[in-house]
């Protein structure tokens, strides 16, 4: 029985969305850093967490392709 954690249509629709809020996250550190002049340790570990969940979530998808082969 698969799950709908091992199918690679869900990896590949939580690879987008991961990737998607990496791009809103990077247009919100470019406003903290040039625009607003500031730092925030909450706004900057997010955006660590946001780039995690993008290489794990690739890192799912490419190893669901590999196992579907």
């Amino acid at each position: 029985m698969i799950t709908t954690f091992e199918q690679s249509v869900v990896a590949r629709l939580q690879f987008f969305s991961a990737v998607t809020s990496v791009a809103s996250c990077v247009y919100l550190a470019y406003l903290l850093a040039f625009v607003l002049h500031d730092f925030c340790i909450v706004c900057v570990s997010t955006y660590v967490i946001n780039g995690f969940l993008v290489y794990f979530t690739w890192k799912k998808t490419t190893i669901l392709a590999l196992k579907n082969k």
